[in-house]
């Protein structure tokens, strides 16, 4: 059986005529992944262009920083591709780690690491520099099986790190907690199976063109606790679920409203007519309408 990929112009949604299949390390570009950020700060760091003026992150990488700069649009690790293009470069105006980033969950592992950069000038919008989209909470926890695309940088020769993405699947939470142990926090951690080579620096975690999840590398290298050979540290990432809200109400991202389905009752008129000795009129049964609405545009209704 053939199978085709699709690969999508503006946010790199790659969709699968196989539900199953897991894509090895492929060499990409940004126009296929151009929301993949690299921070440069006192760490170096990947991140997600979530619109023009704000960075996803992990919160270690801004942690107790006064600078860093954000490069967008590069297909080069910008600390080897010295004399390369390194996209645009832009300054962070404001750095935002996660208020509660930094509580142990166990005696060495850090919990909440999720911040935000705000860029002194926005973004100029290219095909190499796009905003990736924010999913819906109730899309979390992500189903086992679902499929993902993981960006990254990883060597190639000459020490010139180029961007790679690979699609790997989403494993149910037991088989993980199974994997990792008491080290793997399952409130608001996901892992993946993949296949073959992994990327040595992942970054940025997408479901259909929506930001599902951030690197774990930086909180502290994971072991696996099981002999598996499809067990591997690079396989667990932090899931931004948890973290909408928080998301929300530091950028300037809009808040989107799911679409809910309601009942509409809609009463037909009634206009009684003489009765005969042995006839009984009944009014009209009502017409039940199901509508597609946004909760915020309507008001009355009762919602189901």
């Amino acid at each position: 059986m053939s199978i085709w990929l699709i690969f999508g112009s503006l946010l790199g949604v790659i969709e699968f005529s196989q539900q199953q299949l897991l894509t090895p390390l492929t060499k990409t570009s940004p126009e296929l992944f151009p929301y993949q950020v690299y921070v440069e700060a006192d760490l170096y760091c990947l991140g997600a262009l979530i619109s023009t003026r704000f960075v996803v992150v992990n919160a270690i990488c801004i942690e107790s920083r006064n600078h860093a700069e954000v490069h967008l649009g590069t297909e080069s690790d910008p600390f080897y591709n010295i004399f390369g293009t390194k996209g645009q470069v832009i300054k962070a105006s404001e750095l935002l780690p996660h208020p509660e980033f930094g509580k142990r969950y166990t005696d060495h592992v850090l919990v909440n690491n999720i911040g935000l950069i705000k860029l002194r000038d926005p973004a100029i919008l290219t095909s190499k520099v796009q905003p990736i989209k924010l999913p819906s909470k109730y899309d979390f926890p992500l189903l086992p099986g679902t499929l993902l695309n993981v960006t990254g940088y990883m060597d190639s020769i000459f020490m010139s790190d180029i961007l790679r993405f690979m699609t790997v699947k989403v494993r149910p939470q037991e088989q993980c907690q199974e994997f990792y142990g008491k080290d793997f926090m399952t409130d608001v951690e996901q892992c993946v199976e993949a296949t073959g080579r992994r990327i040595d620096w992942p970054g940025v975690f997408a479901m259909d063109g929506k930001l599902v999840g951030l690197a774990r590398e930086l909180s502290r290298s994971i072991d696996c606790v099981v002999s598996d050979s499809s067990c591997s540290k690079h396989d667990v990432f932090l899931s931004i679920g948890p973290y909408l809200d928080w998301i929300y109400e530091n950028s300037d991202v809009p808040r989107t409203a799911p679409l809910v389905r309601i009942i509409r009752i809609q009463q037909p008129q009634f206009v009684p007519k003489p009765l005969n000795r042995l006839q009984i009129v009944l009014p009209p049964s009502p017409i039940i309408v199901p509508e597609l609405v946004n909760i915020h545009d309507r008001e009355g209704f009762d919602y189901i």
